[in-house]
């Protein structure tokens, strides 16, 4: 029914420099630093990588990804990395000059292109790792997480969803309708569906049973 696309992308084992990934220790004392010096409460949400690294799912990650849901809380928080040095890199990421890493900060209910079903600062929407005196650090719900990666759809995207998948023994029919409904809201939402199918091959290859993400994949008519 689906093919598998490793065929198509190419997969590169180059080990990186340790000096431009973060592992979960070492993010837990940027922020503890950031905190020190924030005068106002700030939520952040991490999703990507990021959230998959401060669950203990992975070593580190190479990109920092933060939602943060309230839009003056954004506002606080691009001011004060502003005054801390930070610059502004791309449309997302700011970066310290004298650090290796870009944080690239998200504003309200929006991943990229993503925008997801429900308000993220609700409590059963994200999961808090840790409260600092004014930063609380949380991460975004596991369906969204996967979701949000799913519509990037990478070769890494699909690899870290079928291990959040495993770890976390997610119900893949309620995974599937949300993910059909999010896609309703995506401005492509064909491509979101040949994502699905990527992530079916991959869990079919690992050897878990996709009858219920399959049963909504086969009926979905974006």
């Amino acid at each position: 029914m689906v093919k598998l696309y490793k065929n198509v992308q190419k997969v590169y084992n180059v080990k990186m420099n340790d000096k431009y990934r973060l592992n979960r220790d070492k993010l837990l004392s940027v922020l503890s630093i950031w905190d020190s010096q924030l005068q106002l409460p700030v939520l952040l949400v991490a999703c990507g990588g990021t959230a998959l690294t401060l669950q203990g799912y992975k070593s580190s990650t190479k990109d920092v990804d933060f939602l943060v849901p309230y839009p003056d809380q954004f506002e606080v928080l691009a001011a004060f990395l502003h005054n801390q040095g930070y610059e502004r890199r791309t449309g997302y990421g700011y970066k310290h000059p004298k650090e290796p890493w870009i944080f690239d900060l998200f504003i309200g209910q929006t991943i990229f292109q993503t925008e997801l079903l429900d308000p993220i600062h609700e409590s059963a929407n994200h999961r808090v790792i840790k409260a600092y005196d004014h930063l609380i650090l949380a991460c975004l719900n596991s369906e969204d997480l996967i979701i949000s990666k799913m519509f990037r759809g990478t070769l890494v995207d699909v690899q870290d969803s079928v291990l959040l998948i495993e770890e976390e023994h997610l119900d893949l029919g309620s995974l599937g309708i949300r993910y059909v409904e999010t896609a309703s809201y995506y401005h492509n939402p064909e491509k979101c569906k040949k994502n699905m199918g990527y992530l079916i091959a991959e869990l079919d290859e690992k050897g878990i049973d996709t009858d219920l993400l399959v049963e909504v994949y086969e009926r979905w008519n974006p």
